[in-house]
């Protein structure tokens, strides 16, 4: 009956979620591109998001006339968008602004203005590189032993694969909870919903409960988001199924 109850609360807090406050998140945007290699003639946005209406996807093309280019539209809340430039790919976060893109020569090197979470989601991205080259070498005798063990020895497969999973997953926390200290952000909820996902099972207990203490301190407004309400279905589900 108990569990019976708490996803009746998680339905009734679903269906009133994106309130006043998510409009915060919500919006059109203007993507501006300027590539400085000339030879490029077309590029290429892809997306999956979350929405109102669920998980979408999309393809957007774009001519590239004098080095300029640009995509716009209506969004629910920031999503991760990869910008394919011929052989090279970048990926940055849109939110509901005016953006401005500027790609260097080699397409891969880039400088984005008007995205918050863009810079704050590369922060994420550059704290967890830094933790994992502290604990590199580790991760890296580890690795050797599981490749070297026999496949038929199942036993000690599953405990190397264990390990490494959970000091990973201690990289990946250690990012999450300095840049939760410094300010709540939607590239902090972006990767909460990550280390939610179920592949992640071998160290579901520890996120959970270090995720649970980060996403009660984060504002309404980022609690109403798509993605926002997805975190909150997962760690209900989690907290009823793990024993904190």
């Amino acid at each position: 009956m108990k569990k019976i109850f708490l996803l009746s609360l998680l339905a009734i807090s679903t269906s009133l979620c994106f309130s006043q406050s998510a409009k915060k998140w919500r919006g059109s945007y203007l993507l501006n591109g300027y590539l400085k290699n000339s030879s490029v003639k077309e590029v290429t946005l892809q997306y999956t998001a979350d929405s109102k209406l669920g998980i979408i996807s999309d393809t957007l093309t774009a001519a590239v006339a004098n080095g300029k280019f640009s995509f716009s539209g209506f969004i629910d809340e920031p999503f991760l968008a990869t910008l394919l430039i011929n052989e090279s790919k970048i990926n940055f976060f849109i939110d509901p602004n005016i953006i401005d893109l500027t790609v260097e020569e080699d397409n891969q090197t880039f400088d984005i203005k008007g995205s918050v979470t863009s810079n704050e989601y590369l922060e994420i991205e550059a704290l967890k590189k830094g933790f994992t080259k502290v604990n590199e070498l580790e991760l890296t005798k580890l690795r050797e032993k599981q490749n070297n063990v026999s496949l038929a020895d199942i036993d000690q497969t599953n405990k190397l694969h264990i390990r490494i999973a959970n000091l990973e997953a201690q990289h990946d926390l250690a990012a999450l909870t300095f840049s939760a200290k410094e300010k709540s952000s939607f590239a902090v909820l972006y990767e909460m919903n990550n280390l939610l996902d179920p592949s992640h099972k071998y160290y579901k207990k520890e996120v959970c409960a270090q995720l649970l203490r980060i996403y009660s301190l984060m504002p309404e407004s980022l609690k109403d988001t798509p993605t926002g309400v997805n975190v909150s279905g997962k760690l209900l589900m989690a907290s009823m199924n793990l024993k904190f």
